[in-house]
C-alpha cells in the first residue's frame, strides 16, 4: 500500500469533516459534495493501488490537495456574500401545480413521437453499419464506432433529446414539490419522466441517465430541507436520501453496462469495475503530471471543446481541438480520465488549476446559497441548479464544466427548462 494514497486519503478525509463541520451538515453544500467525490475516489485508488501496483509523487499529491482548498476557499468566500439568518422556505402553505389531461395527453404524445423518429433514424443507421440482428442489436452494432469517434449522431437526435429532458426535469419538479411542500401526490406527472428515460439508452449516452439522477436527488432534497427551514434534523435525514442515491447510481451503472453489451466477468468484479471507474482517475492525474504531452497552439484545447465546437458551428474555418485527450501510460493501463484537474493542469498549468478551482467552489456555492434564500423565480433557478450541478458529482472523474457547460448546449437547455416552466408551472 501506498503510503502518499493513505496520506492523501486522511488529509482529504479530514478536509472533508472540516467542510461538514463549517457548513453545518448540509451536505448538499459545494464544497461538501467536491471534497467527499475526491475523497472516494482515493479511497477506491488506495484499495487497488497494491493489486495494480501505482503509487502517488510528492507533485500530484501537493496538486490535489492545493486544487481542493483552493475550492473550498472560493465556497468559502462566496458563502459570506449572504446573509445566514435568511433560510425561511417560500411558504409553509403551497399551492399543488396542476397539469391538464389534455397537456398531459399532448405531451406524452409529443415525448412518444420523438422517440419514435431517434429509434427509426438509428436503427435505419445501424442496418448501414452491418446489423443484421434487427432492433436488438442495434445499439451493439454502433456503440463501438461511437466510442471510436467513428459516428456522431445527427444534431436533429441532439434536440430531441434535449427537449425531453426538459419536458421530464420540469415534471419531475412538479411532482417532488406537490409531495413535499404541498402534501400531495399526483403520480401521472412521473409519466412524462418515464418516457424520458429510453431516449439516452437508445443514444448510448448513459451519462444523461445519471444526470437525471443526480438532477431528481438534488431537487428532492433542496426541497425537502428549504420546506424545513434546513434545520439539522432536515439535513441528517438528507444523508440517507444520499446514500441511497449512491446506491441507485452503482444499479443504475450496472443495468446501463448490461444494456449497453457491458458485462461483468471473473476478470471484471463489480468492485474491479466500480475501482477503475472510480479510482484510476487518481493515479492517472499522478502520471499525467509525470509525462510529456504534445502541445497544441490553441489555449484551451484539453478543456474548452465546447467553445470551439460552438466558433466552428459559427465558421467552419475556426480553429479544431481534438475531441479525445491524449493518453496516459502507468503499469500497463492506458487512460485518458484524469479527474477535472488533469485537464486543468494540460491547458493551464497549476496556477491555472487552482485559479479555477477557486472560482468553481465560488460560483457553485453563489448559486445554491442563492436558491437555500431565494423566493422569487425558485422553480426555475432550482431547476437549472439541478441540471448542471452533476459537474460536482463528477469532478474526481472527468471534467465536465468546461467540455458541457461552456458551449451551445447548455444554451438549448436553459432555453428550453424555461419555456417548459413557462408552459406547465402556472
Amino acid at each position: 500500500m501506498d503510503d502518499r494514497f493513505l496520506l492523501l486519503f486522511v488529509v482529504l478525509l479530514a478536509m472533508l469533516v472540516a467542510a461538514t463541520v463549517r457548513c453545518k451538515f448540509d451536505f448538499l453544500e459545494p464544497r461538501i459534495i467536491a471534497v467527499g467525490m475526491m475523497t472516494l475516489s482515493t479511497f477506491f485508488a488506495l484499495l487497488t493501488s497494491e493489486m495494480w501496483q501505482f503509487g502517488m509523487s510528492i507533485e500530484g499529491f501537493l496538486l490535489i490537495i492545493g486544487a481542493m482548498l483552493a475550492f473550498c476557499f472560493g465556497s468559502r468566500f462566496a458563502g459570506r456574500c449572504f446573509d445566514d439568518s435568511d433560510k425561511l422556505a417560500p411558504s409553509d402553505v403551497a399551492r399543488a401545480y396542476e397539469v391538464s389531461p389534455l397537456k398531459m395527453t399532448v405531451t406524452i404524445a409529443l415525448m412518444l413521437a420523438m422517440f419514435w423518429c431517434n429509434l427509426q433514424t438509428i436503427y435505419e443507421l445501424s442496418v448501414e453499419y452491418g446489423n443484421s440482428g434487427g432492433y436488438a442489436d442495434m445499439i451493439r452494432t454502433l456503440r463501438p464506432l461511437i466510442e471510436q469517434n467513428e459516428l456522431v449522431f445527427s444534431r436533429w437526435i441532439s434536440y430531441r433529446n434535449q427537449l425531453a429532458q426538459a419536458i421530464a426535469y420540469v415534471f419531475f419538479y412538479m411532482f417532488a414539490y406537490n409531495r413535499i411542500f404541498a402534501g400531495v401526490n399526483r403520480l401521472q406527472l412521473l409519466v412524462p419522466v418515464a418516457c424520458y428515460i429510453p431516449f439516452p439508452i437508445l443514444s448510448t449516452a448513459r451519462m444523461a441517465v445519471f444526470f437525471l439522477a443526480i438532477y431528481m436527488i438534488v431537487v428532492t432534497l433542496i426541497l425537502y430541507q428549504k420546506r424545513n427551514r434546513f434545520e439539522l434534523s432536515a439535513k441528517l435525514n438528507a444523508v440517507q436520501y444520499l446514500i441511497g442515491g449512491g446506491i441507485m447510481f452503482i444499479a443504475i451503472f450496472f443495468v446501463m453496462g448490461a444494456l449497453t453489451g457491458k458485462t461483468i466477468s471473473g476478470e471484471r468484479t463489480p468492485f474491479i469495475i466500480l475501482a477503475h471507474y472510480i479510482g484510476l482517475s487518481i493515479p492517472a492525474l499522478d502520471a499525467l503530471i509525470h509525462q510529456s504531452i504534445v502541445e497544441t497552439p490553441y489555449i484551451g484545447s484539453h478543456s474548452l471543446h465546447g467553445i470551439y465546437r460552438a466558433l466552428q458551428k459559427i465558421d467552419p474555418s475556426a480553429p479544431s481541438v481534438p475531441l479525445f485527450d491524449p493518453l496516459v501510460h502507468f503499469v500497463g493501463i492506458d487512460t485518458n480520465v484524469y479527474t477535472s484537474l488533469g485537464h486543468y493542469f494540460l491547458d493551464f498549468g497549476i496556477v491555472g488549476t487552482v485559479i479555477i478551482m477557486w472560482i468553481l467552489g465560488a460560483v457553485y456555492t453563489f448559486f445554491y446559497s442563492a436558491i437555500k434564500r431565494r423566493q422569487s423565480n425558485f422553480a426555475l433557478m432550482l431547476m437549472c441548479y439541478g441540471a448542471f450541478c452533476y459537474p460536482l458529482f463528477l469532478i474526481s472523474i472527468s471534467e465536465r464544466v468546461f467540455f458541457d457547460l461552456l458551449g451551445t448546449t447548455s444554451i438549448y437547455t436553459l432555453t428550453l427548462l424555461f419555456l417548459s416552466k413557462k408552459i406547465f408551472l402556472r
